[in-house]
């Protein structure tokens, strides 16, 4: 026992002095290095110099309704060595930290060396690091010649966020970076922020020549621009959208609109790698609505047609797939989404004034006027000789999300149509605004109508195919949807719900939209918009009543 004790007491004293030995050498190299270039002797002409460096690659901020900043970064941590003032580093007086700067560096590169660094040519060196050890090098004292800043390069990789849809005023046409249009609302944000400057950090060097603490420098005059995005009902909207129970759905689309007002309050998508289901982006038409058209066609039976809602049809299923509902009114035929009796109703109408009556509400136009050729569809009006019972369903013509969702104000605003927008205002530097920017109200419809229509909507919630978004003690009215499409050759679905919720004396418009969902889950059920859409619309629904 006592042998193992004295030879362990050898090694403990071996390890000691190899320490010690490792030690004294990089004294006698850093003395060597210092004779060696003279580095003491040197003075510094630069000793009330400043040194600037970029701290972002973008020139403007992208503030939610609140102010708060709705970028992502991809944060990175630099080091500089400033080589005339470096060399004035003493080691007798500094010793220390010369020696921490050293083993911090070498854990970030193992060829780190003073040798490498004293002889290299350059003005100053650049040293990508962690965070870590950008926080223990901001903790040395006194060491001359060196600085350090974080650096905030916007994500970009999920190109179809929103967020980053409408900062981008290019995009890549067949692998050639083109401008967007000039009239698109990327353009007229880029025309507000073009010669904003680059917010920088800037470096004092003192008389003794180390760099002070960094002070950031944004020039006044730089605009940012705000939304009217609410950043925390987004994140909570994609949070919902990528939860576990709609694993079965590559993608999923939702937008939140305040009705009376017009602000988009949440736009956001499951995979935001793809194409941008709610503004119809990636150079297609848009989707079919099938039966949340058939609001349209009911507020123009009513406003047009001389209907009334109790009116009585008799549904023999020749329309709807084999499916028997008999006799039915009107009312009762929103409810349980009959083909049949909505194909009558808009022989009644006729097809000029349901077209014209979709135009009036923001259909088959661009409503935020984002890029033509990529970024958000018109949609397309019904082809000729499709037939009216087509159209009357919501067959025949695409739509996208965003103009679904902007036709319900009319429906909740007493018949005004509130064009829903994105953009409220550029800000200065405290804040204050420097342009707003409006949307457009427009009567389209009757009270009357917008009443009745609003109120057989909450009935399809509360005992139609709507049931799934009902929540107890709250005014919610929906219309689901099952639009038949075709997917890479073969016959698909989208599912659809859009409907409104009152909170607070506020309406809110909310639009769903589930792609290419198949006809049958992984239960064996058939899938349509009433167990696909309408339960992301309950819990969107849910988030909203919780503030």
């Amino acid at each position: 026992m006592l042998n193992n004790n004295k030879i362990e007491f050898k090694r403990i004293r071996a390890y000691k002095w190899i320490v010690f030995g490792i030690f004294l050498l990089l004294i006698v190299r850093l003395y060597y290095l210092q004779n060696k270039y003279n580095l003491v002797a040197e003075t510094s002409s630069d000793a009330h110099n400043f040194q600037s460096e970029k701290i972002s690659d973008t020139n403007f901020l992208l503030l939610d309704d609140k102010g708060r900043d709705l970028s992502d970064y991809n944060k990175s941590y630099v080091l500089i060595i400033d080589l005339k003032p470096f060399k004035l580093n003493n080691v007798e007086q500094n010793l220390q930290n010369l020696m921490a700067f050293n083993f911090i560096m070498k854990s970030e590169d193992k060829d780190f060396s003073f040798d490498k660094v004293i002889q290299s040519n350059k003005f100053k060196l650049y040293y990508k690091i962690s965070e870590d050890s950008y926080n223990k090098i901001k903790e040395l004292k006194n060491l001359k010649g060196i600085y350090c800043y974080r650096y905030d390069e916007t994500q970009k990789k999920e190109s179809w966020k929103i967020e980053n849809m409408i900062i981008k005023n290019t995009y890549y046409d067949g692998g050639r970076e083109t401008e967007k249009s000039v009239n698109s609302l990327e353009q007229k944000l880029n025309g507000y922020i073009k010669d904003n400057k680059v917010p920088q950090a800037k470096f004092s060097l003192d008389a003794n020549s180390i760099y002070n603490e960094e002070k950031f420098d944004i020039s006044d005059k730089n605009l940012n621009i705000q939304l009217t995005l609410d950043r925390d009902l987004q994140e909570k909207i994609r949070s919902i959208l990528n939860s576990d129970k709609y694993k079965e759905f590559k993608n999923i689309g939702a937008v939140v609109v305040e009705a009376k007002t017009g602000k988009i309050r949440a736009l956001a998508q499951k995979n935001e790698s793809m194409p941008n289901l709610i503004t119809g982006a990636g150079g297609g038409y848009g989707y079919d609505p099938g039966s949340i058209f058939k609001i349209i066609t009911e507020e123009a039976a009513l406003e047009y047609g001389n209907v009334n809602l109790n009116e009585k049809y008799t549904c023999a299923g020749q329309k709807c797939k084999g499916k028997i509902h008999g006799t039915l009114t009107v009312r009762q035929a929103l409810d349980v989404s009959c083909n049949y009796v909505f194909s009558k109703l808009g022989d009644k109408v006729g097809e000029d004034k349901i077209v014209y009556l979709a135009k009036k509400q923001g259909l088959f136009s661009r409503v935020l006027g984002l890029d033509e050729k990529t970024m958000e569809s018109a949609g397309q009006e019904p082809q000729e000789k499709i037939g009216i019972d087509n159209l009357s369903i919501g067959q025949s013509l695409y739509v996208t999300p965003l103009q679904m969702v902007g036709m319900l104000s009319s429906v909740v605003n007493n018949g005004k149509y509130v064009k829903p927008y994105l953009v409220d205002s550029t800000v200065n530097q405290k804040g204050e605004v420097a342009n707003k920017f409006n949307t457009t109200y427009e009567q389209v419809i009757s009270p009357t109508t917008a009443r009745l229509v609003r109120d057989n909507m909450i009935q399809v919630v509360e005992k139609g195919t709507g049931i799934n978004a009902m929540i107890k003690g709250v005014e919610i009215g929906g219309k689901t949807g099952t639009a038949e499409t075709v997917n890479e050759g073969k016959k698909d679905f989208h599912g659809w719900f859009i409907g409104f919720l009152k909170q607070d004396n506020n309406y809110y418009t909310i639009a769903v939209m589930v792609p290419n969902i198949g006809d049958k889950n992984e239960n064996g059920d058939n899938t349509v918009g009433g167990n696909t859409a309408t339960p992301v619309f309950k819990e969107i629904v849910q988030e909203i009543i919780k503030k």
